[in-house]
Formats: C-alpha cells, sequence, structure tokens
C-alpha cells in the first residue's frame, strides 16, 4: 500500500474528536522536542549513516553464520574445559556419578545444537528483516528497539560463544547450563534467548488475518448492491488482532498491507496535525508556523525529518498508548474499505457508488457533529 494522505487522514480524522485522545495530545512530547526541533533531522541524519556502516557488517557476520551454521572454535572453546574435567575424573567417579557425567555430556551436545540452531535462527532473522520503507520480511521487525538490535546483531558476531553458568544445588553438586547474554546483560538459556527473539519478529499472524479479512471484503460474493461496508463488524475484527499479537509494534511498523505502514504513512502523509496537538510552546510555533495556519504542513519550515522525528517521539510516549491504538484500528479498517470500495464500484458502477456514499457521508456528518455538541459541554 503505497503511502495514501486521505487514507491515513481518514483514520486520523476518525480519531479528531475523540476528547480523551486530544487532551492527552495537548501536554505531551512538547517540552522535551521544544528544545530539539531545528536540530532533531541532523541528528538523525549522522545516526542513520552510523547505523548503515553497523548493518553492513551485521548483515555479512549473518551471511557467515547462515553458510557456517555448525559450532565455531569460540563454542568448542566455551565446552572444553567441562569435558576435559568429565574426561580427567571419570575414572575416579562411583558408578552413578559417572552415569551422571554421562548424562552431562549428553546433555551438553543437546544444548550445542540447541544454540547452533539459534544462531542459524537470528542468521536468518537479520537477513530477513523488515525495514522501513523496505519489503515485508518475516524477519526481525521493522519497530525493534536499539537494545534487542544490538542483541540480535551480537549472536551473530564472530567472538560470540555459548555462556556457561554453573550453580551449586541443594544437594552440594555443581550443576553447569549453557546459554547466552540477553538484551540486559544478564544470562539467559537458550530457551529463552529463542522465545525473546521470537517476540521481536514481524507478526506474519497479524500480517495474514487483516489480509483475510481484505480478501473476504473484496469478494463479490460479500459486496452486495445498496448494501453499506460493515464498518463496526470489521473494526471489531480487526480490533481483535491488535489485541491479540505477539508484537503489537510490529502492526504499527510492518507492512501489513502492500509496501507501506502505518508508522510510514504518519511520516509521508499531510495529516493536518495541528502543533498544539503535539504539544509545541506558543514560541516554536511563532517560529516554525510560517502561514499562521496552526497546522503542520509543506508550506512551513517544519522538515520532513523533523516531522519524522516528531511521530517517532509520538510513538514511543506512553501518553499516547490509547490514541495511537484507536488511530491503528480505524487506519487499518479504512485501508479494507477501500478495497470493498473497488470491487463496489467494478460490480455497480461509480453512480450507484456515489449513492452509497452521499447516504453514508450525511450519517457520519450527523455523528460528528453530536461528537462536535457533547464535546462543548466536557
Amino acid at each position: 500500500m503505497a503511502t495514501d494522505v486521505t487514507l491515513v487522514k481518514g483514520a486520523y480524522d476518525a480519531n479528531a474528536y475523540r476528547g480523551a485522545g486530544v487532551d492527552a495530545a495537548q501536554k505531551a512530547i512538547g517540552d522535551d522536542l521544544n528544545e530539539a526541533v531545528g536540530k532533531l533531522a541532523a541528528k538523525k541524519r549522522k545516526e542513520k549513516e552510523a547505523e548503515a556502516k553497523k548493518d553492513a557488517a551485521n548483515e555479512a557476520n549473518a551471511k557467515t553464520v547462515s553458510a557456517n551454521p555448525g559450532a565455531t572454535t569460540e563454542d568448542v572453546a566455551a565446552v572444553r574445559e567441562e569435558v576435559l574435567d568429565w574426561h580427567d575424573t571419570f575414572g575416579d567417579k562411583s558408578p552413578q556419578e559417572q552415569q551422571d557425567m554421562i548424562n552431562d555430556i549428553s546433555n551438553t551436545g543437546e544444548e550445542m545444537q540447541n544454540y547452533v540452531s539459534f544462531r542459524s535462527s537470528i542468521s536468518e532473522n537479520i537477513l530477513d528483516r523488515n525495514v522501513e520503507g523496505g519489503k515485508s520480511g518475516s524477519g526481525l521487525s521493522a519497530g525493534t528497539n536499539s537494545l534487542d538490535n544490538d542483541w540480535a546483531n551480537s549472536m551473530v558476531d564472530p567472538s560470540q560463544s555459548m555462556q556457561v553458568k554453573k550453580t551449586k544445588g541443594a544437594n552440594g553438586k555443581t550443576k553447569t547450563e549453557f546459554g547466552v547474554i540477553g538484551p540486559d546483560g544478564e544470562w539467559m538459556n537458550i530457551d529463552a534467548a529463542q522465545d525473546h527473539l521470537n517476540s521481536l519478529l514481524v507478526d506474519v499472524n497479524a500480517m495474514n488475518e487483516l489480509t483475510t479479512i481484505r480478501d473476504n471484503n473484496m469478494s463479490t460474493n460479500n459486496v452486495s448492491k445498496g448494501k453499506n461496508f460493515p464498518t463496526t463488524k470489521v473494526n471489531e475484527q480487526v480490533d481483535t488482532i491488535i489485541k491479540n499479537t505477539t508484537n503489537k509494534n510490529s502492526i504499527y511498523t510492518d507492512n501489513m498491507f502492500g509496501d507501506s505502514s502505518f508508522v510510514e504513512d504518519l511520516k509521508k502523509g499531510n495529516l493536518q496535525l495541528r502543533y498544539s496537538d503535539m504539544g509545541f510552546s506558543q514560541e516554536v510555533i511563532d517560529k516554525m508556523d510560517t502561514d499562521d495556519d496552526g497546522l503542520m504542513t509543506d508550506a512551513d519550515i517544519f522538515s520532513d525529518g523533523d516531522q519524522g522525528s516528531v511521530i517517532d517521539a509520538y510513538m514511543k510516549d506512553k501518553q499516547f498508548d490509547t490514541q495511537r491504538e484507536l488511530l491503528l484500528k480505524d487506519y487499518l479498517t479504512e485501508h479494507i474499505k477501500r478495497n470493498w470500495r473497488s470491487t463496489y464500484k467494478e460490480e455497480y458502477g461509480n453512480d450507484a457508488y456515489m449513492e452509497l456514499f452521499k447516504a453514508e457521508a450525511l450519517a457520519n456528518q450527523k455523528v460528528i457533529d453530536e461528537k462536535r455538541t457533547v464535546d462543548q459541554f466536557i
């Protein structure tokens, strides 16, 4: 789905009169951004240049792991001490202790294989990672934060190896476990590392479910003359997908439909966002709003890069959680509706659609007017 101003703005307008979201927006983000305006875009460019160099190195490492999926010299060295200890002391042990050592050796082999599989998995997901403005991959989500990105990349670094953890049990025996260092700098076992990796991936299930809803609603079997698009039903279906997702950030930042994401369309689309809604001080607004209309548009000093930085801040601010989710839900519903609309026009002609559209527009305007009336007394 290419960037479409009307599509994103349609979803934005659907939320424009939800008082709670707007009230929260009036106070959020502003203080941090007021000092940064004008510097954000330049900083972003430098960060992207540095990231591009790191990405090239990380991709090269991932390709090396993918081409050579076995245990590395460093991995072998990590377990060598344990194996030699078992070898040197085996003859001195009791039959039960010898059996325990045999079990430990077997478990170590399994752990090594699990680690090798994990590194192969993480290398494939790095190579297939989704990036803003890029393809819809099935690997790391475009919205993966920098800490988790660095962690994933560190797992394919040539110097990386399994991490040995030894703990003494209640019986006084030493337990040896193998794992990796997690994003927080703490040891984690391979299963936990794989689970964490899975939580960072593109939510392909959500993508497929949304595509199914879209395809069902644009099917000629489900488009009847004179019958409106089932907005409420689709909105509820989309809401269920958002609430059940394993990675909500993926639905915001990855291309659920076509070749553009929700966040990209926010950044590229001229949404007629109000400076005051984004929390800017009046002093900053006076400097940037060159046409004095109160709106963040291309006619102002505000650059595309700065607008992108504002949206990045907006996406991270927890005060906007509820408003963002409402906007996302309406945005996805609007996309599905557009496909339904195309089928309707193809089947029954533009004139028939315009009659339906006018009736719907009048109904929607009535709802908006009612909201405005209520808002005056809130």
